[in-house]
């Protein structure tokens, strides 16, 4: 299968207000925030597999694959699905990771992802109760 032909922009934010509310029982904070999208950031490039695997095409330096929120949040809508197909997953990285505008996350929206996976990897299903 091929690349989606086109890029799906993972943009930088600007974080107008951010107030950490509290801590979940697996470590991440609670926050409430208010920001603003930017026209600068990274860009994800998705080629589907015939297979069930999931992974990650090129190296992201001090992530390994399994902690990749990308691949772990592919893998969680794959299974939420209960699809067959898979997804070679490529990131072009332009923001630091750290740097406070975003750089760590990198997932599109779940309805563009929902497009670019042939109607959420041929779901019928309905919702998007996925967190990573």
């Amino acid at each position: 299968m091929t690349l989606v032909p086109f890029p799906w922009p993972a943009p930088a934010k600007i974080n107008l207000f951010l107030h950490i509310t509290g801590r979940r029982d697996d470590g991440y904070h609670l926050l409430q925030t208010v920001f603003q999208f930017i026209d600068y950031g990274d860009t994800l490039y998705f080629r589907l597999r015939s297979d069930a695997t999931i992974r990650r095409e090129n190296p992201l330096p001090g992530v390994a694959e399994n902690a990749d929120l990308v691949v772990r949040a592919a893998r969680l809508l794959q299974q939420h699905t209960r699809c067959s197909l898979g997804a070679d997953i490529r990131l072009d990285k332009r923001l630091p990771m750290g740097g406070g505008l975003g750089g760590g996350v990198r997932m599109p929206p779940p309805p563009w992802w929902r497009s670019i996976t042939c109607g959420g990897w041929g779901s019928t299903r309905s919702g998007w109760p996925i967190s990573v």
